[in-house]
C-alpha cells in the first residue's frame, strides 16, 4: 500500500514539474496556427466575450474587477498599468466586438447556407485570434521577470485545476 502511494506522489511531483517548466517558458514564440474549423451555430451562442465593462478597474466600493485583480497581483507600475494594460484591454475589447460580429454573420450565414461567407468569417475570426496572441505576447513582454514568474505560476495554477480533485480523491491534499 505504501509504494502505491510512493507511486502516485512521484507521478505527481512528476507531472507538476512538467507543468511548472511549460507554464515558465513564457518567452517562447506564440504556437503557429491551427487550421480554423467552423463552429456549430449553437456553440457561438456559448462563447463568452468580455467587454470593456467586464474588463474596466474597480469602480469605487465595487467588487474588484480583472484588470484591477490582474494588476495588483502582478504588481504592475502605475506606467505599466496606464500603458501597457490598457492598451492590451483595448485589443481584448476590439477582438471580442470583431468577434462577436462574425459570429452573428456566421450563425446568418448557417441559416441560409452560404458556405463562402461562413468560411471567410470563420478565418476572420482566426486572424483576429492571430493579432490577439501577438498583443498578449508584447504585453508578456513589457513585465519584468519577477511579474513573469508570478504570471507563469497563475498560468500553472489554471492547467493544475483539473487534476486537483483527482488528489484530494486519494488524500493527496489537505482538507480544505
Amino acid at each position: 500500500m505504501k509504494l502505491k502511494g510512493l507511486l502516485v506522489l512521484v507521478v505527481a511531483l512528476m507531472l507538476a514539474g512538467t507543468f511548472l517548466w511549460a507554464e515558465l517558458r513564457l518567452d517562447r514564440p506564440v504556437a503557429p496556427a491551427r487550421v480554423a474549423v467552423a463552429p456549430a451555430a449553437e456553440d457561438l451562442d456559448e462563447a463568452v466575450f468580455w467587454d470593456e465593462d467586464d474588463l474596466a478597474f474597480n469602480a469605487a466600493g465595487g467588487a474588484p474587477r480583472p484588470a484591477g485583480m490582474v494588476a495588483k497581483f502582478l504588481g504592475l507600475s502605475e506606467g505599466q498599468v496606464e500603458f501597457d494594460l490598457v492598451l492590451y484591454i483595448d485589443a481584448v475589447v476590439a477582438a471580442n466586438k470583431g468577434r462577436r460580429e462574425n459570429n452573428q454573420a456566421i450563425r446568418e450565414a448557417i441559416s441560409s447556407g452560404d458556405a463562402v461567407a461562413i468560411g471567410s468569417r470563420v478565418l476572420a475570426n482566426h486572424k483576429i485570434g492571430q493579432s490577439l496572441a501577438i498583443d498578449r505576447q508584447t504585453f508578456v513582454g513589457s513585465l519584468d521577470e519577477d511579474q513573469k514568474r508570478k504570471l507563469g505560476a497563475v498560468r500553472l495554477a489554471s492547467r493544475l485545476q483539473r487534476v486537483l480533485p483527482a488528489f484530494r480523491v486519494l488524500g493527496l491534499l489537505p482538507h480544505r
